[in-house]
């Protein structure tokens, strides 16, 4: 019985909403029958593998699609044979073409032995959830070797600092003065090693300051010169009207200098190494597939070299701590490390363009200054007598080794000394009504107070109260932003008896 107009409006208006319905469905979809041949097919699914409207019509086979797929360069890892046998909801990542697209596709099995197939290019979305699982791989690695670098700190602010004393013990007694000299050196190496942890841990307190870039890289590439040998051609390439960079000038300096050792030992037989400098806003589009990059304004620091590049399997673990692909005594594996950590926690980016035997370009995307006023710090830090006195000081640090060497250190300096090993101990010794005029106290401790804590409770006792922390590692306690906090005093460990000296005097004064 034939329908009637009214049955056959209604039968077309359902036909409508269901083209609809499939051509506003974000993935690709293509339903075959029981002989793998085209039933429907939505505007995506042409989209995604480029097939022409001549070939792809209702009817058309499976084999004739793939066979297209095949002559334009795309590759499959699936025959028909396998599309058929495939269960119920198997999703696979199937096809990739040559510019290295994934296609996602899950395949349900109809009541007439036909199947229904779901098409979606993921490839942006995989991009980013592995750059996502890279990014907290490195935060964990972070959180690791930062803890790891705490400890250490304690035990070489103990060793770097009585040395010293010891030094001065021996100095008329050659063989002992050697040995104290070493045992110096094997300290600073140590305490070097774990200042570079902490940068990649983003735990190490940054002074960041509006920095003037070309002028810092001209600088830095004088130094460089008899560093890197005369097999390396040096080269600038900077841009006069680079922003000045809102960064720690010692920091970025220490990550040239790390990247152009690096490069130096990529080009054994000599080459190249070329310093850029330019400006790039990074705009929501850049930052939209990246999980660690903030849209805004950058300056870029481009380290070029000639050298053997790096290859794709390892070119995500270059910036791991002490992964290295030098041979053994030929580098921590920390450098890369240290780099990546000041980057990050100086709120930048960083990227690595490189293919094996063509060299290695790495861009460090450091934050806009909008002071511009280039002033550069005059302070070396030094002096020829130690300074001493005769205040009163309150030392509080849990590590009975450290407290007991910053005691006997104090006391060798002419201060009068009170300690605690923790903020309640601390704080029963201020209701008692001991006097001090200055509190030492470390910043990362046990029993439910730490030290930031610790000082809030002094000064709402004792007004003014002279303030200044130690620490061998900060978990955002008086460090935010990749920075110290306004007004915040910090000895950062491990320190030398010298550093501790100097900073107890200017905190006092």
């Amino acid at each position: 019985m034939p329908l009637s107009s009214s049955e056959r409006d209604e039968a077309q208006i359902t036909s409508d909403r269901f083209r609809a319905a499939i051509d506003g469905m974000p993935f690709g979809l293509c339903v075959f029958d029981r002989e793998q041949r085209v039933v429907i097919f939505n505007d995506r699914f042409r989209e995604i593998y480029g097939y022409s409207k001549e070939l792809l019509k209702a009817g058309v086979s499976v084999s004739s699609l793939l066979e297209d797929l095949g002559k334009r360069g795309i590759a499959r890892d699936i025959t028909i044979e396998e599309l058929r046998d495939l269960p119920i909801g198997k999703r696979r990542h199937t096809l990739a073409d040559v510019k290295g697209r994934i296609i996602s596709i899950e395949r349900i099995k109809t009541a007439d032995g036909g199947w229904v197939a779901t098409h979606e290019d993921i490839t942006e979305r995989k991009a980013a959830e592995d750059q996502l699982r890279q990014v907290q791989k490195m935060d964990a690695i972070g959180r690791l070797t930062g803890g790891l670098a705490h400890d250490f700190n304690n035990i070489l602010t103990v060793i770097l600092g009585t040395i010293e004393t010891l030094a001065l013990g021996v100095a008329d007694r050659p063989v002992l003065a050697a040995i104290t000299k070493m045992i110096d050196d094997a300290a600073t190496r140590g305490a070097s090693l774990t200042r570079q942890l902490l940068v990649f841990s983003r735990h190490q307190a940054l002074t960041p300051r509006d920095v003037d870039v070309n002028s810092l890289i001209t600088e830095t590439v004088k130094l460089l010169r008899p560093t890197l040998g005369e097999q390396v051609e040096i080269g600038l390439h900077l841009e006069p009207d680079t922003w000045h960079a809102l960064v720690d000038p010692s920091q970025l300096s220490a990550a040239l200098l790390n990247l152009a050792i690096n490069a130096r030992d990529a080009m054994p037989g000599g080459g190249k190494l070329v310093f850029e400098t330019g400006n790039v806003v990074l705009d929501e589009a850049y930052a939209a597939g990246k999980p660690d990059v903030e849209p805004g304004f950058y300056t870029v620091v481009a380290i070029r070299d000639t050298g053997t590049g790096i290859s794709a399997d390892i070119r995500e673990r270059i910036f791991e701590p002490f992964f290295t692909t030098k041979e053994i005594g030929r580098g921590t594996g920390l450098g890369l490390s240290m780099v990546y950590g000041f980057v990050k926690q100086s709120h930048g980016h960083i990227r690595v363009d490189s293919k094996v035997g063509s060299g290695t370009t790495i861009k460090l995307y450091l934050p806009r200054s909008v002071e511009q006023d280039g002033r550069a710090s005059t302070d070396d830090g030094q002096s020829a007598a130690l300074p001493t006195g005769t205040e009163t000081i309150l030392v509080v640090e849990d590590d009975e080794l450290v407290r007991n060497y910053v005691l006997m250190q104090l006391r060798n300096l002419g201060y009068a000394t009170v300690s605690a090993r923790n903020a309640a101990a601390a704080l029963d010794l201020v209701e008692s009504g001991v006097g001090f005029d200055l509190l030492f106290t470390d910043v990362i401790m046990p029993g439910g107070m730490n030290g930031r804590q610790l000082a809030d409770e002094i000064k709402k006792r004792r007004p003014g109260m002279k303030i200044l922390y130690t620490s061998g590692y900060d978990e955002n306690v008086i460090v935010h932003d990749g920075r110290l906090d306004p007004g915040v005093e910090l000895l950062a460990k491990p320190y030398r008896n010298s550093e501790l000296a100097r900073k107890i005097r200017e905190v006092l004064d």
